[in-house]
């Protein structure tokens, strides 16, 4: 390895990880979630995949987003809202790590009344058996070391709070989380 290509390497991961702190802090702007505020739910989803990408990447799971390129705004607690997209990607990244073909997508969607991002991964769906009890305080499929089972339940409380939904789809061949919160209303406090 060349001085150049060890330096390049060096920038890289510095800036790498000048994104992922500046979305840390972002998303711990305020420890007690912040006020409510009309955001726009790709700044939130960026910042979430900010933190999640070093552990996709070291998964070698690939993460694709879609429909980045028009606004949708919610009004939300933006920490809270990031720490369940965080959950999302992490979960969707532990249940693909095993297998041969590993991806997640995230995809930004609206319509007149709710702004939907869905996370979708390479798995294969989730056993019935398990879906009726996964939003469930303390339940979990991961070994005792892989989880305490409170991020799904926590995550389905937090987009209630918010005046949405976070459910399973099971749509698709593949695993599938859809959270849907209300499109931000004129007159809400804007950021």
């Amino acid at each position: 390895v060349s001085v150049g290509e060890a330096l390049n390497t060096i920038v890289v991961t510095t800036d790498r990880i000048a994104k992922i702190i500046k979305s840390l802090k972002a998303l711990a702007r305020n420890e007690s979630g912040g006020e409510m505020e009309n955001r726009d739910v790709r700044v939130v989803v960026q910042e979430a995949v900010e933190i999640a990408q070093d552990r996709l990447h070291r998964n070698s799971v690939r993460l694709d987003l879609v429909g980045m390129d028009s606004a949708a705004e919610v009004f939300c607690r933006e920490t809270e809202i990031g720490q369940v997209l965080i959950n999302m990607l992490n979960n969707s990244c532990d249940a693909v790590s095993k297998l041969q073909d590993r991806w997640v997508r995230l995809r930004v969607e609206q319509d007149d009344d709710f702004v939907h991002v869905s996370c979708t991964d390479s798995g294969g769906g989730i056993p019935t058996d398990v879906t009726e009890r996964m939003f469930r305080t303390y339940f979990t499929t991961k070994s005792k070391s892989g989880g305490m089972g409170i991020g799904l339940s926590i995550s389905k409380e937090i987009v209630e709070r918010h005046g949405g939904r976070l459910i399973y789809s099971l749509d698709g061949q593949n695993t599938r989380f859809i959270m849907s919160l209300p499109r931000a209303q004129a007159g809400s406090k804007s950021a």
